[in-house]
């Protein structure tokens, strides 16, 4: 089938070639895969990225990525799950397609992989369902700030971007730029727009929060709902 993107699709597209390391946040029915394809494809006939890791979850790495890769025609690239034992995702972490797709769980298990073969691969992370990464805590998370020195390209990819609200944001920013716009440390964003109210335990922003945090992450944080 021939790729015939639509204008937000463009725009993501776009969006994601002038920014090595970017957040879209677009709402279902965008076509946010396919947006990011056609900026790997790009990225690949200029030689600018060889290696590509897609993490999403489960059901979306085994059947949506691949899927969409099968189904344009314009995106003329292999791709390598990485599922099943740990005999098998070793042997597909060998495969020599330029796309390799794994699930939120696997990833660090990867990680540890690169670390071991002290090699990581994979020049440009795409990461799908983004918002999973918001918590500093989690082994995905830290698994992730393992390897962002080796990573020159990023693009975080969601609908939901904040869940639960502005506090969600840090980590997702943070694998972006490393604190460079909203602090290195969790701690410190939280000190500087949330007031934590005792009773129910959660962090809750100051009036100004809202604009002030879009004023500082706009540049590298594109929102699109599909209209």
């Amino acid at each position: 089938m021939k790729y015939q993107p639509r204008e937000p699709q463009r725009l993501a597209t776009d969006f994601m070639m002038q920014h090595p390391k970017c957040a879209v946040w677009a709402s279902m029915g965008v076509g946010k895969t396919a947006a990011a394809l056609d900026a790997i494809q790009q990225r690949l006939d200029v030689n600018d990225v060889k290696k590509i890791l897609v993490i999403a979850p489960k059901r979306v790495a085994s059947t949506v990525w691949p899927n969409e890769i099968i189904k344009w025609d314009c995106f003329d690239m292999d791709f390598q799950l990485i599922a099943g034992t740990p005999k098998q995702r070793m042997q597909q972490f060998n495969s020599q397609a330029p796309i390799h797709i794994i699930n939120f769980e696997l990833f660090s298990w990867l990680v540890d992989l690169g670390r071991e073969l002290g090699e990581w691969p994979y020049d440009m992370i795409i990461v799908d369902e983004a918002s999973r990464m918001r918590t500093p805590s989690a082994v995905k998370f830290r698994a992730i700030r393992k390897v962002l020195q080796y990573t020159n390209h990023m693009v975080e990819l969601t609908g939901t971007p904040a869940p639960n609200g502005l506090v969600n944001l840090w980590g997702q920013l943070y694998l972006l730029d490393r604190g460079e716009r909203l602090f290195n440390t969790r701690g410190k964003f939280l000190e500087r727009w949330f007031i934590h109210q005792e009773f129910s335990h959660k962090w809750v922003p100051v009036g100004v929060a809202d604009k002030e945090i879009s004023e500082k992450i706009n540049d590298i944080c594109l929102t699109i709902e599909d209209k």
